[in-house]
């Protein structure tokens, strides 16, 4: 223990002793001191002996405070007359219900605990085994902590560092430049040096900020600590506190086993692939354990719990950290560092507006970090998290909403949308539209006819008549007399698409276009200088769109099918294309609200049109997973209720697994994939569907083949079609009734969810079977998926599992979407206060010039796209 720790436990001592009612004058006086001259330790010291029962009592050893002297010192004796000032008190006998059994019986086996004693059988367990006496491991009689005796917070935060206050400019941001190393508690502390400051960087902590940001993830109330002698197999959460007895590191198998001891009895804890965790602890370490409690072979163990020191632990509520088994870093190494980083924190300047602070009942933003750190009870850690979490929030809704001031300041199309091409197409349709769909395009009018671009998202599940929705959009874009692009990621969709708004554009006298590859460069020269000149008033294409070489006379609205299928990029190089400079109208369209589609609709990015009718004549779709579906078992009731549909004269999707390869472009995949398909289509052939007619289609296969195998389908001459992800979108065989999906735990939810509804399109029930062994995220999957057919709640489960993505900036994925606290499905209502607020702040500084603290936080959010705030 070096000499700052030595003072800083002496003064935790003393402030004990004083809260307890047991100090003599000269130790009350030094526990309300900030600062301690080495005169005032050598008197403290002096003291102390003659408190050492109280001292055990409260959880502090006497020989630790005082060094090795402390067996050499003589205290006064027990009732001996006060004699001028600073006399102790007469000693007050121990609670003989408190003290350790005379004989603590020795250990017994591996992982044993205690005997019980003779008064406790509830402890004593059988036939006494043989008893085996392991290294650092002897008979105690060590002191039953029944309660230990906390500090506040404020006293906590209150001791002194013993180093300067940390050197930065009082913000938030400025303790970004704060490396970790500055803080005392991690260089000096003994044991801990070079090698520790670098697993904290490994883990991600390299600055003060990281640190704070480092939110605890739960707490452990200190009130409710359970004594030793209490503990039963079958407690969960428990917190019990003893004495480090012995510790072993075994680093071929990868574990710790850590033994501490109270009144007699011994707890084990066997640490997995944390082998290092024994080198953390010293013999005769007051530490807390928590975690469940069950037994091994009749003795008392927590396996992997948390073990932390005790005298790091003097606040009412003991911070546990999300740890790093990969990098060593533990929660009690977290949490010294927090201390002292907060203790050398004089001042924090805090951007937020008293007035939002008043009305969301809001802490300050220092008092929020030490709450979280250092809470003196739950509702004061809740309320600290929720203001980091609001920071967040707001950080992220003013910098959409400052990207979005800025996208309205663009040049856009003027569009007139006259109803002279659309009134024909509803008129000609054999159906009448939705509710849902008649909203939609009202919707989508309005922001046709307004001088800012469009940026809406066309939400809808499986069947929803999206695609029709689209095509009514284009025609309002035409009407005006621009062009109209569609931009789908594969090119089965986009044959799909096509066929049905040439269909429309000739009843209407209008040219649509698909773009051909650069395979065909007649009919490609004819669609681009058709595009160029206006005489084609919609194309559709796959990525193809995006070259240079594609050129529009008058680009108004750009449709993005799928549109989390594309990068944010791709999606504005087809925006680009508008005329003159200006920004094409955007409408996004997808099935199924995937992380960062889901996230974005949550933050307002974007204007969102949902939906929520189904046509009539959707048939639900029944759905089960089974972990094993063997493709050569005829027998196999799966594959008996496929032939019988098929008997019926039905049609079947089997989809084949997904094989992990490097990324393709879209609309591409791997030959592993195609290979694959190829062989599930053999085995089924061979096997659990012999007899019927099989085909393949691949994203492999020349589209001319592939095309003339989904005709074939589709027209009933073929009974099974083994696919790859080729058919996730956009087919449409009404008389397929059942799909099968191999390896269902490699795929995401959008995607699982995008192949089921590729049955039920008709009047027949659609049934679908997922198979495959699954890890537990993929269980979750699975679960959901046999729960609902609801493409939005299937969102929401996806956005928890995978993470929103980087909201600001171009990153489709990747967990929390940057945020560091806030938590997009649980801060829900801290999500829309957060937004209400950045609206209102925006309204009236739309550069936020008035509050350039907040600026430049924003500007940090915002990356690379921060130029949008440096407009004057």
């Amino acid at each position: 223990m070096t000499a700052v720790e030595q003072v800083d436990t002496l003064r935790a001592a003393v402030i004990a002793l004083h809260q307890s009612g047991s100090a003599t004058a000269i130790l009350s006086a030094a526990a309300r001191s900030a600062h301690w001259h080495p005169a005032v330790v050598e008197r403290v010291r002096a003291q102390l002996p003659a408190f050492a029962d109280q001292l055990g009592a409260l959880g502090f050893d006497l020989t630790q405070l005082l060094g090795p002297t402390a067996q050499k010192a003589k205290p006064p004796p027990q009732h001996a007359p006060r004699h001028g000032f600073g006399a102790g008190p007469p000693r007050v006998p121990l609670d003989p219900a408190l003290r350790a059994p005379q004989h603590a019986a020795p250990r017994r086996g591996f992982g044993a605990g205690p005997a019980a004693p003779a008064t406790d059988p509830a402890l004593h367990q059988g036939t006494p085994k043989p008893q085996h006496t392991t290294r650092n491991a002897r008979p105690r009689h060590d002191v039953e902590i029944r309660t230990i005796p906390t500090l506040s917070a404020a006293a906590v935060l209150g001791q002194p560092s013993h180093k300067p206050p940390l050197e930065f400019e009082g913000t938030l941001d400025g303790l970004r430049g704060v490396p970790i190393d500055d803080l005392a508690g991690i260089r000096d502390d003994a044991g801990i040096g070079d090698k520790e400051l670098e697993r904290l960087t490994a883990a991600g902590i390299a600055t003060v900020y990281d640190l704070m940001m480092r939110v605890p993830l739960r707490y452990i109330d200190r009130s409710e600590i359970t004594p030793m002698s209490a503990l039963r197999p079958g407690m969960k959460n428990v917190a019990t506190v003893g004495k480090v007895l012995s510790t072993k590191a075994d680093w071929g198998k990868k574990y710790a086993r850590i033994e501490i001891g109270a009144g007699g009895y011994r707890v084990t804890s066997m640490q997995f692939q944390q082998p290092w965790l024994a080198q953390r602890f010293r013999r005769d370490d007051l530490v807390l354990m928590w975690g469940d409690v069950t037994e091994w072979e009749g003795f008392i163990q927590m396996g992997g719990a948390l073990i932390a020191p005790m005298r790091d632990a003097t606040a009412p509520f003991v911070p546990v950290y999300p740890q790093s088994d990969k990098h060593q870093v533990s929660t009690w190494t977290l949490h010294r560092a927090a201390l002292d980083a907060l203790r050398r924190l004089p001042a924090l300047d805090d951007p937020l507006p008293e007035q939002i602070r008043t009305t969301r009942q809001l802490p300050g933003r220092l008092e929020a970090l030490r709450a979280v750190h250092v809470p003196d009870n739950a509702a004061d850690a809740t309320s600290g998290r929720d203001r980091l979490a609001y920071d967040e929030l707001l950080r992220m809704q003013l910098a959409m909403g400052v990207q979005r001031n800025a996208a309205r300041q663009r040049p856009a199309v003027v569009h007139a949308p006259t109803g002279t091409l659309t009134r024909p197409w509803l008129d000609s349709l054999p159906w009448p539209l939705t509710g849902a769909q008649t909203r939609v395009l009202k919707e989508i009018a309005a922001d046709l006819r307004a001088p800012s671009p469009m940026k809406r998202l066309l939400q809808g599940d499986v069947g929803s008549g999206k695609t029709a929705t689209a095509i009514g959009a284009m025609l309002m874009a035409v009407e005006g007399g621009h062009q109209a692009a569609l931009m789908a990621p594969i090119g089965v969709l986009v044959q799909q698409h096509y066929e049905e708004i040439a269909e429309t554009c000739e009843q209407l006298g209008l040219r649509a276009v698909l773009v051909p590859g650069k395979n065909k460069p007649k009919a490609r020269r004819e669609a681009l200088a058709g595009l160029a000149s206006g005489e084609i008033h919609i194309a559709v294409g796959t990525t193809g769109l995006l070259s240079e070489d594609v050129q529009f006379k008058s680009l108004g609205l750009a449709v993005i099918d799928e549109q989390h299928r594309f990068g944010v990029n791709q999606r504005a190089a087809l925006l680009a294309k508008g005329p003159g400079g200006a920004i094409a109208d955007e409408l996004g369209a997808t099935a199924t609200p995937i992380p960062r589609t889901a996230a974005m609709t949550q933050f307002g990015d974007v204007d969102i049109s949902i939906l929520d009718e189904l046509p009539p004549g959707r048939t639900p779709i029944k759905t089960r997973w089974e972990p094993v579906v063997p493709l050569d078992d005829p027998a196999h009731e799966h594959w008996v209720f496929v032939r019988s549909q098929i008997a019926e004269g039905r049609q079947a999707f089997v989809v084949c697994p997904l094989v992990a390869e490097p990324e393709t472009k879209a609309g591409q995949e791997s030959e592993a994939q195609s290979a694959a398909a190829m062989e599930t289509a053999t085995a089924l052939s061979d096997g659990a569907l012999s007899g019927l007619r099989i085909a393949v289609v691949t994203g492999r296969q020349k589209p001319a083949d592939r095309a003339e195998i989904m005709h074939a389908f589709s027209i009933g001459e073929l009974d099974v079609l083994v696919a790859t992800t080729v058919i996730e979108v956009g087919v449409s065989v009404p008389n397929a009734t059942t799909i099968t999906i191999l390896d269902a735990g490699n795929f995401g939810l959008a995607q699982l969810h995008q192949l089921r509804g590729r049955v039920g399109r008709g009047k027949h029930p659609g049934f679908c079977v997922l198979t495959g062994e699954v890890s537990d995220i993929g269980q979750a999957r699975m679960d959901a998926m046999c729960e609902t057919t609801d493409g939005f709640k299937l969102a929401n489960v996806d956005l928890e599992l995978r993470g929103p993505g980087a909201l600001a900036g171009t990153a489709q994925a990747g967990h929390r979407a940057g945020l560091l606290v806030a938590d997009l499905l649980a801060d829900a209502e801290l999500m829309h206060a957060a937004r209400a607020d950045a609206q209102q702040m925006l309204a009236a500084d739309p550069h936020l010039l008035r509050r350039p603290t907040l600026r430049a936080e924003v500007e940090r959010a915002l990356g690379e796209d921060a130029h949008y705030l440096r407009r004057s």
